[in-house]
């Protein structure tokens, strides 16, 4: 199904969306390797069209757009920035953190984006 739509954007949306949707409804039998493969290409695939189709909040909907617009190899090192965010707690102190964390994530972005454009 995702082979034969993966030069319509939308069609994939859509065919992500209902692989999701079916894995959710229903007891699939494949062992840990291919059910975390499969999860990394819907990683990969979800964009964010197909989070606003699921639900995700605004926060879910950014950190994607962001991610979108990214070269490989620097998404890695955002993601990993978002996920340590993530994983802050609002407690004491954590709104501070979060704030680095966020401000570090901008940084690197930044950076990299002005190493790009100085080879063009």
């Amino acid at each position: 199904m995702l082979k034969n739509t993966l030069s319509d954007k939308n069609a994939q949306r859509g065919s992500l969306i209902q692989i999701e949707e079916f894995l959710d409804k229903n007891e699939v039998k494949i062992s840990k390797k291919q059910q975390e493969k499969l999860q990394g290409l819907i990683n990969d695939l979800s964009d964010y069209a197909t989070l606003s189709a699921k639900g995700a909040g605004t926060y879910e909907v950014a950190k994607e757009e962001i991610l979108s617009l990214l070269p490989l190899e620097l998404k890695k090192n955002i993601l990993n920035g978002f996920k340590r965010y993530e994983e802050v707690s609002e407690g004491t102190g954590g709104i501070t953190e979060k704030k680095k964390l966020l401000e570090s994530i901008s940084a690197t972005i930044f950076n990299h984006v002005a190493k790009s454009d100085q080879n063009i």
